[in-house]
């Protein structure tokens, strides 16, 4: 437990924020004062396409480093590359933002699912602007699939324990 001052003084600054924070309860009850019942087999099907998205997704983003360096990117370009993908990883939640669900939540999921995948060939392919590209193309479909996915999570159920699971 950290004690130092700089420390004191986010714990300060947290615990007075908190009297803003609403007052509500985490789950809608129903007219009848009943919690809905679980969405088990929708939540199961969502929560698989989540898992293996992070799976596929995160197994290979964890080598990006590495795939810069052997697409003959130096280590400075790789940094700037990572870094830039950060920023632009904003880009996908103003996507969502913008798009809202105009298409609906599926067609965007598969769309961020579709540019995620294109921008991890992208990063394996060879020389910097590839690399570069595919970082950039990444980042942005990552947010854009998280938010989507967690309004489909918790648009199947009211009571938020879906998405608490996602």
């Amino acid at each position: 437990f950290d004690l130092s001052a700089t420390a004191t003084k986010r714990w300060v600054a947290v615990l007075g924020l908190l009297r803003f924070t609403p007052n509500a309860h985490l789950a809608r009850r129903t007219a009848t004062g009943q919690l809905p019942p679980f969405p088990l087999a929708s939540a199961l099907m969502t929560l698989g396409v989540s898992v293996l998205y992070w799976i596929g997704s995160g197994a290979l983003w964890a080598f990006t480093e590495r795939l810069g360096l052997q697409s003959g990117a130096s280590v400075t370009q790789v940094a700037a590359a990572l870094s830039v993908g950060q920023v632009a990883s904003i880009g996908g939640a103003a996507i969502a933002a913008v798009l809202g669900t105009r298409l609906g939540r599926i067609a965007p999921t598969y769309a961020a699912i579709a540019i995620s995948i294109g921008g991890l060939l992208l990063i394996g392919g060879s020389g910097f602007s590839s690399y570069g590209a595919g970082t950039l193309l990444f980042s942005v479909a990552w947010t854009m699939f998280l938010t989507y996915i967690n309004g489909i999570l918790s648009a199947q159920d009211s009571a938020g324990r879906v998405v608490a699971l996602g």
